[in-house]
């Protein structure tokens, strides 16, 4: 599903949050911690007298994410070469999560390193990534469990269509686009056959939402220590998971630079990421009503360029 059902108004109280941990483990809370606010859901660290003593509980926003997030991690854990939580609890009833807690910090809040270990960090995600990337499914393009499409443009699109009739929606002023960014979603959603028309052909296992604020790391070591928080885990084109990976101790497009050492990308790769990335922003205005204007204008105008460029 596309746009996701109505959002949740408040945050769980601690006897909601008491009655989790009892229905998961069968033990007390003993400590509870917010983790900083997330777009997406309420998350806490919670303490526990015995085994695991620590754990994860995300309320989601959203009804219907928790048991969404839980299969989606089943997924991406049966196929990683890094630490990806366990899934303690899904409750669909109560709409939670509980979630094996992976120690680290998130890879984007640490210190610069030295050249060598910023390397060796850089391979590691790389390589974290194309584990992932290498488990091809052979129904097609689609959710974890179906329905699948032979061709990637055909599942894509109705994604895009379905972000562009929420983002036209009246009413909402939260909602509210400039006219130039409304005209480049239209004229970019007309061209969405030839935008993709160079897309990889196999359908690969994708996490959705890898970049350095959803990977965890040691920040002595600098070593990864998991990937948490996908967003649309599917069989899908793997350049989704390429958004968003500025790399902070230098050239930004460093990480994107070794991927492509790895994989060749296809022709008109600058086109279809110019077109995910701003599709991406109307993704999170469509599910949760967040944009920035100015960003807005930015990742139009570089998708106006490149339709310019490469149509």
């Amino acid at each position: 599903m596309a746009i996701w059902p109505a959002r949740r108004k408040r945050a769980p109280s601690r006897r909601v949050l008491e009655a989790v941990l009892w229905q998961a483990f069968r033990a007390p809370l003993t400590s509870v911690e917010p983790m900083p606010d997330a777009a997406l859901g309420y998350v806490y660290r919670v303490s526990l007298p015995g085994e695991p003593y620590q754990a994860i509980v995300k309320w989601p926003r959203h009804l219907g994410c928790s048991a969404r997030e839980a299969r989606q991690l089943e997924e991406l854990r049966k196929h990683a070469v890094i630490r990806i939580p366990e899934v303690y609890l899904c409750d669909p009833q109560r709409e939670v999560l509980v979630l094996e807690y992976l120690p680290g910090v998130r890879a984007c809040s640490v210190e610069p390193p030295d050249t060598a270990t910023a390397e060796r960090l850089a391979d590691e995600i790389v390589q974290a990534l194309l584990a992932w990337h290498a488990v091809k499914h052979p129904a097609g393009f689609g959710p974890l469990d179906g329905p699948y499409y032979g061709l990637w443009v055909d599942y894509y699109r109705e994604r895009v269509v379905a972000y562009h009739a929420e983002i036209c929606r009246e009413g909402s002023p939260e909602l509210m686009l400039s006219d130039y960014v409304r005209k480049i979603a239209e004229r970019s959603l007309a061209r969405t056959d030839g935008i993709l028309a160079g897309a990889h052909r196999e359908a690969v296992l994708v996490h959705s939402d890898y970049h350095l604020a959803d990977l965890l790391m040691d920040p002595k070591t600098y070593r990864l220590t998991g990937a948490i928080d996908p967003l649309d885990a599917e069989w899908a084109d793997p350049e989704l998971d390429l958004l968003h990976w500025e790399w902070p101790w230098g050239d930004p497009q460093h990480l994107l630079t070794k991927y492509q050492q790895q994989v060749a990308l296809p022709d008109g790769f600058p086109l279809r990421y110019a077109f995910y990335d701003f599709w991406y922003a109307m993704q999170n205005l469509a599910r949760i009503g967040w944009h920035d204007p100015q960003v807005d204008h930015r990742l139009a105008q570089a998708l106006d360029n490149a339709m310019q460029a490469f149509l």
